[in-house]
């Protein structure tokens, strides 16, 4: 049996809101006290007295009552006022939205993940396999949209160029040394790597991807850090010219799409890619949490592919390759990748990649289900998830569950939609996302879908993030829905201790600096935000961990009930997207956490520079600025026509701290310093360039983004 819903305290009417006098309201109806005397014709005043008792009765009930109605009129809200579609007030719209929430069931999850994983039983070791699984899954998916009772259902078809290894020519890395014999030989099969030289051992590749296209590349080996801006300074600052290389690059911090064309940029003629050990990309669930393809090699406005040859290798390959590099090659921060020893390498070594990817075109399909809005169909809630059902070497999870819960999530809002006769105020889309690397179909889709979805997103919410972690369950989310997300996920209970909601019995992380000591949302780090945020659109991942303890792996079941459990947190947040008059976005929790990061971002920056006055008295004068003038903007509504603006302005407020400069590094935190990702990146330049010009107009930059923000708040107050 469900577990009973944590609900809120039911709204006050006037009766417990203002307190009456009950004594008082009776003696409006007390009968005054006449002293009478006996008189023939008592019948006749009798009839006077009932006329003026019954004028006067009628006169003061109607004072009470316009009385009352302005006490009412001064509690009710907006959304009180407002006459729905359906008909439904306050009590009726929270009992369906609860009816949502209870009538999902972890055996359909379940059950739809079966259904869905047994159609790819076949195999996927083919292009062609890929096609028709992912055909396949679309048509079991728009079928259960249709049987569901959506309004459309669509499915969206786009032909892709990938590039796949060729099994008769596989792709070859040769190490030279300086006199032009050769030292080790690796040849790469798909996802194993063989040493050819001293043994036929296959290992691992780790990263498998499916844009990198052929070519050959030889030059001096060098290393390269993490490839980026600050990586490329490393080098110059040590005067080591990467002109002419290939390449080695560690995957994270930044995307392999601004790896490869720095790499570019700077004369590269080939890139190593592999995953270091201790990094967090070794440890989710499908070795490509930061090597989500459509992201690292194409972009909203390119569909172009590398201009060099790209290949993945392993860790110890990347190891090895590191310990031939000599000291002069190597940064000093960077020598510690290398492991002591009392051999010194002297000499360079050159190296030869040939890479010998097929290239070809394959169809992806997305299918999506709308809900058409009543009152503003033209603002549209998105819950995607992406369609993929082979099975991870590295996860014991169910790959099509993320599915799973979409499904159960749309037959729950369909079927309480029909019988109760629910008309959500704005539009609700279903999205399946096809193909089988991670974001391709999300990309598409976005591609083709852009310009609407700039103008009528309201937040999109992501069901595919499944990772690996100390804990069961989490979410991460951007500022704007972090407030939201927190509210909902403390009324759902938690499986294992259904006494306790969810927040109050997930870990808390400790932060010194961010908005409260502890908190049990995440929000976004750098590079995990999905691509819709690329558009400024708020965004939501729900995780369910993989690594949880001893007795909850040999219980199945207890993970399909907190997939129960994230999905009912989903439903009761997009729900309150769907419905609420004015979009539940916390500007005041936006302006706290934009306050709470930058201050926090220039004491590490101050820390780090010293000997420097960064002048950032502006920059923290204009933020407090901000705060106050921002502060409950959206609480204090007083006239609701004012509501599509003011929804307007909610939309699109966290895409005003984004810019082609530093795109979503002001609303991204490092997990390690709580510091923001553009402050860390400006502060690393600082340090290897000695330029304080470089600081100084990042700071103006920043300081122009916080008057935008104070401007929009000044044109919602003139409107």
């Amino acid at each position: 049996m469900a577990a009973t819903l944590k609900t809120p305290k039911h709204f006050r009417s006037w009766k417990n809101e203002d307190s009456f006098d009950q004594s008082d309201v009776v003696r409006l109806f007390d009968a005054e006290k006449v002293k009478t005397t006996k008189s023939v014709n008592c019948w006749k005043y009798w009839s006077i007295y009932c006329t003026l008792i019954g004028f006067f009765t009628l006169f003061f009930l109607g004072i009470l009552i316009g009385f009352l109605l302005r006490v009412d009129s001064k509690v009710s809200s907006c959304s009180d006022k407002e006459k729905r579609a359906d008909g439904f007030d306050r009590d009726k719209l929270q009992a369906v939205h609860n009816n949502i929430v209870f009538y999902m069931s972890e055996e359909n999850i379940a059950k739809y993940s079966r259904e869905l994983s047994a159609l790819s039983s076949d195999g996927l070791s083919a292009s062609s396999d890929r096609d028709t699984n992912d055909k396949k899954s679309a048509e079991y998916v728009a079928k259960k949209f249709r049987q569901f009772g959506f309004d459309t259902v669509e499915t969206e078809d786009h032909e892709i160029v990938v590039t796949s290894p060729d099994p008769l020519h596989p792709n070859r890395l040769e190490i030279m040394s300086a006199d032009g014999s050769s030292k080790n030989n690796y040849t790469f099969h798909g996802s194993f790597e063989t040493k050819g030289s001293n043994s036929g051992k296959s290992e691992p590749q780790e990263i498998e991807l499916d844009f990198l296209p052929p070519g050959t590349a030889k030059g001096p080996l060098m290393y390269g850090g993490y490839g980026r801006n600050v990586d490329f300074m490393q080098l110059e600052a040590s005067r080591i010219v990467v002109q002419g290389s290939v390449l080695l690059l560690k995957i994270g911090h930044n995307s392999i799409a601004e790896k490869v064309k720095l790499a570019e940029r700077h004369g590269c003629a080939g890139v190593l890619l592999f995953c270091y050990h201790a990094d967090a990309c070794n440890y989710s669930n499908s070795g490509r949490h930061f090597v989500t393809n459509v992201r690292d090699f194409t972009d909203l406005n390119n569909d172009g592919l590398p201009t060099i040859p790209v290949q993945t290798v392993s860790n110890n390959i990347a190891m090895n390759l590191i310990e031939s590099i000599p000291d002069f090659s190597l940064p000093s921060p960077w020598q510690q990748h290398k492991e002591q020893n009392n051999s010194k390498v002297y000499d360079s070594v050159s190296v030869y990649l040939q890479v010998n990817n097929k290239k070809s075109t394959r169809t992806i399909n997305n299918v999506i289900a709308t809900i058409y809005g009543s009152n503003e169909p033209d603002r549209q809630i998105l819950l995607g998830s992406r369609r993929h059902t082979e099975q991870s070497a590295e996860s014991d999870l169910d790959p099509a569950s993320s599915t799973g819960s979409l499904l159960e999530l749309a037959r729950s809002m369909a079927y309480i939609r029909q019988w109760e006769l629910w008309k959500p105020r704005r539009t609700l889309k279903f999205v399946s996302f096809g193909g089988h690397s991670r974001d391709v179909g999300m990309y598409n889709y976005i591609k083709h879908n852009r310009h609407i979805l700039t103008q009528e997103a309201v937040t999109y919410i992501d069901l595919d993030a499944v990772s690996k972690g100390s804990k069961v369950m989490e979410f991460r989310s951007s500022p704007s829905v972090a407030n939201l997300l927190l509210r909902t996920s403390d009324m759902i209970p938690d499986p294992l201790n259904p006494e306790f909601s969810l927040v109050e019995r997930w870990p808390k992380l400790s932060h010194d600096w961010y908005l409260s000591n502890e908190s049990a949302i995440n929000m976004y780090s750098s590079g995990e935000f999905p691509l819709f945020h690329q558009l400024g659109i708020p965004s939501v991942s729900s995780h369910v961990l993989q690594s949880m303890d001893a007795e909850l792996q040999r219980e199945n079941t207890m993970y399909n009930s907190y997939q129960l459990a994230s999905a009912r947190v989903v439903s009761l947040t997009t729900v309150k997207l769907l419905d609420d008059l004015i979009i539940p976005i916390n500007t005041s929790f936006i302006l706290q956490f934009i306050n709470s990061s930058i201050n926090h971002s220039v004491d590490v920056l101050q820390q780090h520079i010293l000997g420097y006055n960064l002048n950032t008295e502006k920059l923290l004068t204009v933020l407090n600025q901000l705060v106050l003038l921002g502060d409950n903007i959206t609480h204090n509504v007083e006239d609701c026509s004012s509501t599509r603006q003011k929804n307007d302005f909610l939309m699109r407020f966290e895409s005003v701290f984004m810019d082609d400069s530093f795109g979503d590094s002001l609303l991204s935190v490092s997990r390690q310093s709580g510091s923001l990702s553009a402050f860390t990146d400006v502060e690393n330049m600082f340090l290897l360039t000695n330029n304080r010009d470089t600081v100084s107009l990042f700071l103006k930059r920043v300081m122009e983004l916080l008057n935008e923000a104070i401007k929009e708040i000044h044109t919602l107050k003139d409107r």
